[in-house]
């Protein structure tokens, strides 16, 4: 039997979870990242490939457990930088759920090399997404999962390198197999 929300059938996979972390949800952990603010927006500033911004998610029963973890992350560049250079920015995903050993978490690494394409002002903010493959092998995520995050800066030696950023907030986003009522009709009907 079809279940149907505003009109819509729902199956699995149909909505986005979004969870949002802003720069004061996180921590550096002794990594030596600082907040600060522009106007009323909280930025960590991260000024060595040593410094990350850490964060910590869980894996809600309402993932539909085929679909891949997506982060958007919100970062501004520390200062102006020229057409073509480069912000390698990397996403560490240390994660357990029940039954898990802390000390032996599953583990995924993602690495972009984002193009600065035009010239950039301190302060530009770009969007960088990366990708958890949600059934990698022996990391496969499952549901109840917390997940850490570690954001920062990779070194980069072959081109022009962006060596400072602020960290503004990530998403951290996946599929569901139900709406979340907040728009609309929180009450599906059968049809």
């Amino acid at each position: 039997m079809a279940v149907y929300l505003n009109g819509v059938e729902v199956i699995e996979g149909n909505y986005w979870k979004v969870q949002t972390i802003g720069a004061t949800e996180t921590d550096t952990v002794g990594s030596g990242g600082t907040i600060s603010a522009v106007s009323a927006i909280p930025y960590m500033i991260l000024d060595a490939i040593t410094e990350r911004a850490y964060w910590t998610v869980f894996v809600d029963n309402d993932w539909d457990g085929v679909s891949d973890i997506v982060v958007e992350v919100l970062v501004a560049v520390g200062q102006a930088e020229t057409a073509n250079d480069l912000m390698r920015c990397s996403l560490k995903a240390e994660y357990v759920g029940e039954h898990d050993a802390l000390a032996m978490p599953k583990t995924q690494t993602r690495s972009i090399d984002h193009d600065i394409q035009t010239y950039s002002a301190m302060g530009d903010v770009h969007k960088v997404i990366f990708v958890l493959d949600h059934d990698l092998a022996d990391n496969i995520v499952q549901v109840g999962d917390v997940i850490g995050f570690q954001f920062f800066l990779d070194d980069i030696t072959t081109a022009p390198v962006v060596q400072v950023a602020r960290f503004i907030s990530a998403n951290i986003k996946y599929r569901t197999k139900q709406a979340a009522p907040i728009y609309g009709n929180p009450f599906p009907t059968e049809g």
